[in-house]
């Protein structure tokens, strides 16, 4: 876990300093950093359909956006003749990082589409525990919604292709962060 958060430390500050060379070369530059929390259902190619949670972290500069993602895949089974949301069978894991395209304009929302390379790893269960590790090629379309300058909604479709468990899915998320353009009102002294 130190680790995890001494990467996003890592990859915040490195972002901040991008942000500060960015906006001393270009003076009308839209820069935007936001968080994502959220859920996720998708149908795999070899398993059964499932849920889960993501986290990602974006960050835009003009119409190019960065994306540092995190998913947790879950099965859904029909075990014992009921409905089981959460088993131990089948849990898989996601880490991707994507670049992708974006609107510049973003005073109601945005629309993006990314992709890139990313680890995919878990492990499923048939007549003996199978744990495995490959490179994914995942791919997202999404459309959020700014409600306030600092949060908003995202819809979204994606894929994970690879070796041992492709799947397509639907998720929503919660963004959090620097979604738009706003002035700070200050008052003088």
């Amino acid at each position: 876990m130190n680790k995890t958060i001494k990467l996003l430390s890592f990859l915040c500050i490195f972002l901040l300093q991008i942000n500060a060379v960015t906006a001393q070369t270009q003076k009308d530059a839209t820069i935007n950093a936001w968080l994502e929390l959220g859920s996720l259902k998708f149908v795999p190619t070899k398993k059964e359909s499932g849920v889960g949670v993501d986290v990602a972290l974006k960050y835009q500069i003009n119409r190019l956006l960065a994306n540092l993602q995190y998913h947790d895949y879950i099965d859904r089974e029909l075990a014992h003749g009921s409905f089981e949301l959460f088993t131990n069978s089948n849990h898989y894991h996601a880490g991707n990082l994507m670049i992708g395209i974006t609107n510049k304009k973003c005073r109601y929302g945005h629309v993006s589409v990314s992709s890139g390379l990313g680890i995919f790893w878990g492990r499923f269960y048939e007549n003996t525990v199978e744990k495995f590790k490959t490179i994914g090629w995942p791919i997202e379309a999404a459309a959020s919604l700014n409600v306030f300058p600092v949060m908003g909604l995202n819809l979204k479709l994606f894929t994970n292709i690879n070796s041992k468990h492709s799947l397509i899915g639907f998720g929503m998320d919660l963004q959090l962060g620097k979604l738009r353009k706003f002035k700070l009102i200050r008052e003088g002294l």
